[in-house]
């Protein structure tokens, strides 16, 4: 498991998994921050994991080879720390959008400015932007709205010069809201007949208008 140094779980953590024999394989952790592999995803004999993860240092970790026959499990917590000396911090909260909108604020164009620092810093890297709506409007539409969105981002990042082939467009309307912001409370509390129902705010609504970034594995 891989955790940050005040104890919390880091999931989207890429790992390059590599064997005694050399050959690699990148994964990625959970949501609970966790890994588990089996011998089809690479072999029986990991002996090293190199980390990624934005905005924390670079970690490798080292395992021991079991004796030849023998086979051994890998059960360990992993504490990665932040790169407080890295002045490209990438804050994906400030990528924003108003409401009905696909169009970048000048603030997101800060933010993915950065982020194209980072991926001219590390070549081999693979990224999906997945960009969500609030919960107005209807499903359908939020669902092109979203992927809007998300590509709105990438193709600012294609701009800058960044190969196409590294990074994803992925819209998930308004299915992944991070609040309990959702149909019944978005306008007017309705159906009438839902108890102790607060309309939700602005603020709540925007909280949902975001976009999101992970690493990808081959």
């Amino acid at each position: 498991a891989f955790v940050s140094d005040e104890g919390l779980p880091l999931p989207g953590v890429l790992l390059e998994l590599q064997e005694a024999g050399g050959s690699t394989k990148t994964v990625v952790t959970d949501e609970s921050g966790v890994y588990r592999w089996t011998d089809d995803i690479i072999g029986s004999n990991v002996t090293r994991a190199t980390t990624t993860l934005i905005n924390y240092l670079d970690k490798a970790v080292e395992f021991s080879t079991p004796p030849p026959g023998c086979r051994s499990s890998i059960d360990q917590q992993i504490v990665l720390l932040v790169d407080e000396m890295n002045e490209l911090r990438i804050d994906l909260n400030l990528i924003l959008y108003d409401l009905g909108s696909a169009s970048l604020r000048e603030s997101s164009k800060q933010e993915l400015d950065k982020l194209v620092k980072y991926l001219i810093a590390k070549p081999n890297i693979k990224v999906e932007l997945s960009s969500h709506t609030d919960c107005r409007n209807d499903r359908a539409s939020n669902q092109r709205l979203s992927q809007a969105r998300a590509e709105s981002c990438v193709n600012y990042i294609i701009a800058k010069g960044i190969d196409a082939q590294r990074i994803i467009a992925k819209g998930y309307g308004e299915t992944l809201l991070v609040n309990e912001c959702s149909d019944v409370r978005a306008c007017g509390c309705v159906p009438a007949d839902v108890e102790d129902c607060e309309e939700c705010s602005e603020a709540e609504h925007q909280q949902n208008r975001r976009t999101e970034l992970r690493l990808l594995a081959e």
